[in-house]
């Protein structure tokens, strides 16, 4: 299973991003531009609230409501990945789009 694209909605400096990934996905861009805010949704998605939750002061500045929303599509996956996923995989599914908001 490897993650074909991720879309971060509302999450500090980044209002609606989408992001392919290849099989080798570099972020180059100046200071400020949201590079460690990919990582750090990234790490929310998958790790959840392990010290401290989000807040309100960790949304967009043009978000619509108090939504924070990361969306990982996965793909390739493999009967132990679509076992390990349960329902949100259905026997035979290549790919699977899981979120968190």
């Amino acid at each position: 299973m490897k993650i074909k694209r991720v879309r971060i909605q509302n999450f500090y400096c980044l209002h609606k991003v989408d992001i392919s990934f290849e099989e080798i996905t570099s972020f180059i861009g100046p200071t400020g531009v949201g590079k460690s805010t990919v990582l750090r949704a990234l790490d929310w998605f998958f790790n959840g609230e392990k010290e401290v939750g989000l807040s309100t002061d960790d949304l967009h500045s043009a978000a619509d409501g108090d939504r924070i929303s990361v969306e990982v599509e996965f793909d390739s996956l493999t009967a132990y990945d679509r076992e390990s996923l349960g329902r949100y995989a259905p026997e035979g599914a290549e790919s699977v789009s899981i979120w968190r908001t």
